[in-house]
């Protein structure tokens, strides 16, 4: 139900705000209210934890792509990161087939 309801209330601020007709006025509206009542070391912290989740996102997106590579081929290989992937042995066994 709470999860309903959250869905519920995103949507509706999506809405509100992507608006083709009056959304950038909002937008705008909301944005010079954040910088002028929300501290600028809190919103340098918010832009930071955004960059950091991006990265751990981009992070864990390569190492499912390299957990799945791995178990198309079945081999096993480590990337500079020290995430396991078959990149080079798949491309090693498609040169091999043609």
């Amino acid at each position: 139900m709470n999860r309903i309801l959250l869905g519920a209330a995103i949507g509706a601020a999506l809405v509100y705000f992507l608006d083709a007709e009056r959304g950038e006025v909002r937008r705008t509206r909301a944005s010079d209210w954040a910088s002028q009542y929300i501290n600028s070391d809190t919103m340098d912290q918010a832009r930071q934890a955004g960059q950091a989740t991006i990265q751990q996102a981009r992070s864990l997106t390569n190492q499912v792509g390299a957990q799945v590579n791995q178990l198309r081929t079945g081999r096993k290989t480590t990337t500079t990161t020290g995430v396991t992937s078959a990149n080079d042995s798949t491309r090693a066994s498609t040169a091999a087939k043609i």
